[in-house]
């Protein structure tokens, strides 16, 4: 929804007043539900799925994603929209590659395109230790709330176009179809990300945490087309510090989305240039873009 003016402009070039339905638009955070504002997991384990629910009135829009990490924080994230359960990515993601990180003085990670929901509704979290030790983090959700207690036909009308496309549209990543890629030093895998079965992919940027430096290709395996070089060229890898970023407050983002059809798979060769073992973690955020829409 576009941002409501606070000042309205006189055609002369004066102040004709305060625009009232900013009243009705206000910044929110969106925090775990009490007990569970911080999420605890055992070494190596899981935790319970935490909700994060639009309270009271609404509706709201989801933009930004950060965490305050209160230990080493080595984690694997699974988010769910809680509205029939959606996942909003293939698999679990690295905490560094979709999270903002507070303690660092970073900046949230900005989701591709805003995530709706309505009150009651809530996303639901899921993390998992991969640090073998005891963690905790706190996660923050930045959004913006529409208040229903001011009746405006503009609101409405917005509210009821965003309604509709939530069931079309909705932010969405992906990660290596292995979760991680281990690479011996000066090794190369080949490591695939397939579209999922209902949803066209519109791949917008990517954010990468590994122990070393490494090179990336980018193939799309149903079209034979790489990124870095046109068709079939499977041998000009790029390094990853060129096409991706290891924070999350900063992702590469390319300046138009690669579309990619459901159902294709995208092969990722990942060749460590480090000259030591190599552990990579590679998430691609985007849209998921409803079969049904595609015309």
């Amino acid at each position: 929804m576009p941002r409501i003016p606070t000042i309205i402009d006189a055609p002369d070039g004066t102040i004709r007043g305060v625009n009232i339905k900013r009243l009705a638009e206000i910044p929110y955070f969106l925090l775990g539900n009490t007990p569970n504002n911080i999420i605890s997991m055992l070494a190596n384990q899981s935790s319970e799925p935490v909700s994060m629910s639009i309270s009271g009135e609404g509706p709201a829009q989801l933009f930004h994603l950060a965490a305050e990490r209160l230990a080493p924080c080595k984690i694997m994230i699974q988010i769910q929209d809680g509205q029939g359960v959606r996942a909003l990515m293939n698999k679990a993601c690295h905490v560094d590659t979709i999270f903002g990180n507070y303690n660092a003085n970073n900046r949230p990670y900005t989701l591709p395109e805003a995530l709706y929901l309505d009150e009651q509704r809530q996303v639901i979290i899921t993390a998992t230790d991969i640090s073998g030790a005891d963690n905790t983090f706190r996660p923050s959700l930045d959004a913006q709330r529409l208040l229903t207690r001011l009746a405006d036909h503009d609101l409405s009308r917005a509210r009821a176009k965003m309604e509709k496309r939530q069931y079309l549209s909705l932010p969405s990543f992906y990660t290596l179809d292995n979760g991680s890629s281990v690479i011996a030093a000066n090794g190369t895998n080949v490591e695939t990300i397939t579209v999922g079965q209902e949803s066209h992919f519109d791949l917008v940027q990517i954010t990468a945490v590994s122990t070393g430096v490494f090179d990336m290709e980018i193939v799309n395996i149903s079209t034979g087309e790489s990124m870095t070089d046109g068709p079939l060229a499977q041998s000009f890898p790029i390094s990853s510090n060129l096409c991706s970023s290891a924070s999350a407050g900063f992702p590469f983002k390319f300046h138009e989305p690669l579309f990619v059809e459901l159902k294709s798979k995208l092969q990722i060769t990942l060749t460590d240039r480090s000259g030591a073992p190599n552990t990579v973690f590679v998430t691609f955020g985007g849209s998921n873009l409803a079969d049904r829409m595609w015309q």
